[in-house]
């Protein structure tokens, strides 16, 4: 291998043309510029989706703090007004003094009173409006303090709405046995809920002890005492509790989030809701400058990439250049190429004298290198010749003993003796395919080899292969079994050499392999109904050690054995399966293998055929 093939497999994207060279060029560029912005790109987002988030937790908790403050404050204005206006009823209820105390009363909103004695007489009326104090109110107020025992204490009514007439009623029972009623208006009530507005919904909403609306921004559910006893928050303020919540609000049709509390002396609910929706319009728009920010910071950032891209990239177009170069030239002419100048990167010039040196290793050991290719070569090609020349020598006495075996056949006269010269000869034949197939191995010429197919009568040649092995069996004490499933005189055609050899190593492997137990031998003849085609399926089982499951994976390779003590007590090439392997697939068959370790083998194979003849 020259130094230039060595140069060019380092820089396989140019082959001499500049067009070629300019496209992993830009492709350099575009890598550490498109690397760089995306890392500040997703420093940035990253940078942008805290700042959010940041933003969007502090807002919730001011939200939060704000609408608490404005729910309790509002309690307190309410709880101070409803003790002025229990103090102003009580001390009427006691003394009416005319004209001072109906001042006293307009001040609060009480617009009329109303005194019954013990049979619920009218003794009195303070109603300059003529307002409605509707009776059955009252009497169901009398009930509860008559059944609560709280005669002299003032107890509010739950809201009254009658056709858009809405107000409260308070009532208190004399010791005497009658009682005072005295009409609450909600104008005070309504105008401090109005006095909250903020953001474009920001409102405050007010309900009374049984969750029906007694002020509200939406004109329509306030005149309607909408009962919002059904949403959860109003259900939380009814319970008395205080706290920030969020919750879904049907008349603004919005997820919203209040501040809620109750006020002491009446039970009544108060909220300061505001939608969701515009919690998170504030924070984007807060959020707006440090978006603005991030995008100029990468913008600038960008040009900053697009320069040190440049910077890298041109150090290493010069070290391509060079390369192609040398893979061009093959090296020549260094002192005056782009490697004898410096760079002005510490980093390149010590990869560019990093270079210069490995083609100097290069240059020196190219010769070394085709010294030793060349010895590997002569010593493999002695190695092949000396095995070819082995091979036809061991053929020539082979030879010999086949055809002296095939005259005493001819001359016997002996059935038994018959019988044992067959078997020898049959080995002889085996013995020369083996010597075929080694000189085949060693010259790698497997593949062009044609195959010689010819009429085979399925008896003789499976009994005759049954019969070699079987002898064997019986010198090792193995019992050997056969089951041949095909027509008597069925032939078909085959390539009798190939698929000997085939069945052969195989059967020979399962005898080597084999102590006790036995080997079994199984040919079917699987006929269609295209009576020239069929599947001659062959199965060899032996109760031998068998092949683990990290051996199964490497047993077609060549020259290999298992590492085990009975394995490599076993002479032999290692050759057997790898050779069956390569004919079958020259064959056009099938192998599958079945195997435990220690439990035996069992191998199939299945070969296309053509029947030539009954």
């Amino acid at each position: 291998m020259s130094i230039s093939e060595v140069v060019s497999k380092i820089t396989p994207w140019r082959q001499g043309t500049v067009s070629q060279a300019i496209l992993p060029r830009m492709r350099i560029r575009t890598q550490i510029l498109v690397a760089t912005i995306l890392s500040l790109a997703i420093l940035a987002g990253a940078t942008v989706a805290w700042t959010r988030a940041a933003f969007l937790h502090r807002e919730f908790d001011l939200v939060s703090e704000k609408h608490l403050l404005l729910a309790n404050k509002l309690s307190l204005s309410l709880d101070r007004y409803l003790t002025d206006v229990t103090a102003i009823f009580e001390h009427v209820a006691n003394n009416y003094g005319g004209q001072e105390d109906a001042q006293l009363l307009e001040a609060v909103k009480i617009s009329a009173m109303r005194f019954y004695d013990a049979e619920a007489e009218i003794e009195f009326e303070y109603n300059p409006s003529e307002r409605d104090i509707p009776y059955e109110v009252i009497a169901d107020l009398m009930a509860q303090i008559e059944a609560s025992d709280a005669s002299g204490t003032p107890v509010f009514s739950g809201l009254v709405n009658n056709n858009g007439d809405a107000f409260f009623l308070i009532v208190r029972k004399d010791l005497g046995g009658g009682f005072i009623a005295a009409r609450l208006e909600l104008d005070y009530v309504r105008e401090l809920q109005a006095s909250i507005r903020f953001g474009e919904l920001g409102h405050s909403a007010i309900f009374d002890n049984k969750g029906f609306t007694i002020a509200h921004p939406i004109k329509a559910v306030e005149d309607a005492g909408m009962n919002a006893s059904g949403i959860s928050i109003v259900q939380q303020m009814m319970a008395g509790e205080t706290g920030v919540n969020t919750f879904y609000s049907p008349p603004m049709n919005k997820d919203m989030i209040a501040g809620f509390t109750s006020v002491d002396l009446t039970g009544w609910g108060i909220m300061v809701p505001q939608p969701v929706e515009e919690i998170f319009q504030g924070v984007n728009r807060a959020s707006f400058g440090a978006y603005m920010m991030i995008s100029v910071f990468l913008f600038f950032a960008s040009l900053v990439a697009l320069l040190l891209s440049r910077s890298i990239s041109g150090p290493i177009e010069k070290l391509a250049d060079f390369s192609v170069q040398i893979a061009e030239n093959g090296g020549a002419n260094l002192d005056g190429s782009l490697a004898s100048k410096a760079s002005s990167s510490y980093e390149m010039d010590y990869l560019r004298q990093a270079l210069l040196r490995l083609i100097k290793h290069f240059r020196t050991s190219d010769e070394k290198l085709r010294d030793a290719l060349d010895i590997e070569a002569r010593e493999s090609k002695f190695k092949d010749d000396f095995l070819i020349s082995a091979g036809h020598e061991l053929r020539n006495p082979l030879n010999g003993i086949a055809g002296m075996l095939s005259v005493a056949t001819e001359k016997n006269e002996n059935p038994e003796m018959g019988r044992i010269l067959g078997i020898a000869s049959s080995s002889a034949k085996m013995m020369n395919y083996i010597i075929d197939e080694l000189l085949l191995f060693s010259t790698d010429q497997r593949d062009v080899q044609p195959l010689y197919l010819e009429p085979v009568l399925m008896k003789d040649f499976c009994g005759d292969l049954a019969e070699v092995h079987r002898h064997f069996a019986r010198e090792k004490g193995l019992e050997f079994t056969t089951e041949f499933n095909f027509r008597r005189r069925v032939h078909i055609e085959i390539d009798h050499g190939k698929l000997t050899q085939i069945l052969s190593n195989v059967l020979s492997n399962a005898l080597k392999y084999t102590e006790e137990g036995s080997v079994h031998f199984g040919v079917n003849l699987l006929e269609t109904s295209d009576l020239k085609r069929a599947e001659l399926r062959f199965v060899i089982s032996d109760t031998g050690i068998g092949i683990s499951e990290e051996n199964m994976q490497h047993i077609f390779e060549p020259f290999f054995q298992a590492k085990s003590s009975y394995s490599r007590s076993h002479n032999g090439l290692g050759l057997g399966l790898s050779i069956v392997h390569k004919l079958c697939l020259r064959l056009g068959c099938t192998i599958g293998i079945e195997s435990e370790n220690g439990q035996g083998t069992t191998i199939t194979l299945s070969l296309p055929v053509v029947v030539s003849g009954v």
